[in-house]
């Protein structure tokens, strides 16, 4: 499972999202937000048919899909889970991913709450693309989402050994729209799968483009860190501790030397184990504090 620093080190390499925004990665995951971009999905019943066993049962298929975006007061928009159904929402964010990089699909605690059905889903090495989440409303009452809020959180893994092969569900599941009966505009389209972008390579060079995130990786970056604990690290007590450290080190490497009165070599061997108890109680004294 990748921590927080896991996922900073990653990004604009092995982990890329657009549009960025630093208040979306949290400590072990990353939160996604609603787009506009959402569709309810409908099933209709067909003739009824026999098993070979003959007996009967009623099929299915998907109907024509509603797009379910709606503004309402105060220029807010939402999108509307309608009661008793599946929606399929589409993320804002693009996301792309490395070829040993792979990751689970989770609902927010803040949204599970409003009685949307939990997520169960992930995400394979090599993602390229908007996602596309299939949200249930199990209630018998339409639930808002607010456009622009996060929803769900992605926690990542490291695989053991990276894939070869392309991933064939790294398109937003476009594929499955025609049997899910969603008819996507062409501009519709080209947000979802953005096509000019088909590598990491492209991805990255994307991703770099965002100032907010050129910032966020120059504050992240490990000379700053560095310099922050340092910074923390050096408070008066700390200075004084590392000051008596030193001379302790000191007098213990001085004691070392022959000295030609013999009194003064005796109290330098009998001193050494109490300068090495010292200066390893004032070494773990300047070990920073977990926080």
């Amino acid at each position: 499972m990748f921590s927080k620093i896991n996922i900073q080190k990653s990004l604009g390499k092995d982990i890329i999202f657009f549009p960025f925004k630093a208040e979306n990665i949290k400590e072990n995951s990353l939160n996604l937000t609603v787009s506009k971009l959402a569709w309810t999905l409908t099933l209709t019943d067909v003739p009824q048919d026999t098993t070979e066993e003959g007996e009967s049962f009623q099929q299915q298929e998907f109907g024509q899909a509603r797009h379910c975006y709606v503004t309402t007061k105060d220029g807010k928009d939402y999108i509307i889970l309608a009661p008793f159904s599946t929606t399929m929402v589409i993320t804002n964010e693009f996301l792309a991913t490395g070829k040993s990089i792979g990751g689970t699909i989770h609902t927010r605690v803040s949204t599970a709450a409003l009685g949307v059905g939990h997520i169960s889903t992930m995400i394979g090495p090599s993602y390229m693309a908007k996602l596309c989440v299939p949200l249930h409303n199990p209630t018998c009452k339409p639930i808002y989402l607010p456009v622009g809020d996060q929803f769900l959180s992605i926690i990542f893994h490291r695989l053991s050994t990276s894939i070869k092969e392309p991933n064939h569900t790294s398109k937003a599941h476009i594929d499955k729209f025609a049997k899910w009966r969603i008819n996507l505009t062409d501009e519709q389209h080209q947000e979802i799968f953005q096509e000019n972008l088909k590598d990491m390579k492209n991805c990255v060079a994307e991703m770099n483009k965002s100032e907010t995130f050129r910032i966020y990786k120059k504050e992240h970056s490990w000379k700053k860190c560095f310099l922050r604990t340092v910074k923390d690290w050096a408070s008066p007590r700390n200075v004084i501790i590392l000051v008596i450290f030193i001379l302790a080190i000191l007098i213990f490497i001085v004691s070392f030397f022959p000295g030609e009165q013999s009194s003064i070599n005796t109290w330098a061997i009998k001193s050494r184990e109490t300068l090495m108890t010292a200066i390893l109680l004032l070494g773990i004294q300047l070990i920073p504090n977990e926080r």
